[in-house]
């Protein structure tokens, strides 16, 4: 794991790719989580290394055993990684709005599908897949990477609620 930068500024890292979201049409819990992406955090919580890097290609099954991907390669997508067991994952399965979106959980050899498909609300993507979870070194959930143009334009962790930003 890379020692964090301190002279990193993460609000700077998040304000033009995140400011740009208000022109696709998402949902607007989904452009509020987005933003709330943009807010400060602390240094070292948002992974500099990714940013700026290509956008791995996510590969797997979706909750009922089918082959599922994520393209990330054209436009934009919020990458919302999650699992069924963690808490504060709860209220963003429960909140979550169709779009340019994908809720990622671990591989069905680690993660229930059947828990996994009780949770996924209708017309969201969901992807199991540790691959991708490798892929973009996410270690903890709930954690967001935004991905713009086959590039990741943020990484860091996710409001642990969709109603977050009304805080």
């Amino acid at each position: 794991m890379h020692a964090p930068d301190p002279s990193v500024d993460p609000e700077a890292l998040f304000a033009g790719p995140v400011a740009t979201f208000h022109a696709v049409r998402i949902g607007q819990r989904l452009r509020e989580v987005l933003n709330r992406a943009g807010a400060p955090v602390a240094a070292g919580s948002i992974r500099r290394a990714r940013t700026g890097l290509p956008a791995p290609a996510i590969a797997g099954v979706d909750p009922w055993g089918r082959p599922a991907t994520v393209s990330t390669e054209h436009g934009r997508v919020g990458l919302v990684f999650l699992t069924s067991s963690c808490a504060p994952c709860q209220n963003l399965w429960g909140e979550a709005v169709a779009g340019q979106v994908a809720l990622v959980t671990p591989s069905p050899s680690t993660e229930s599908r059947r828990r996994v498909g009780q949770l996924a609300p209708p017309g969201v993507k969901v992807v199991m897949s540790s691959e991708a979870w490798n892929a973009y070194g996410v270690t903890r959930a709930p954690w967001l990477v935004i991905v713009d143009g086959g590039i990741v334009v943020g990484d860091g962790p996710a409001p642990r609620t969709w109603d977050a930003i009304d805080a």
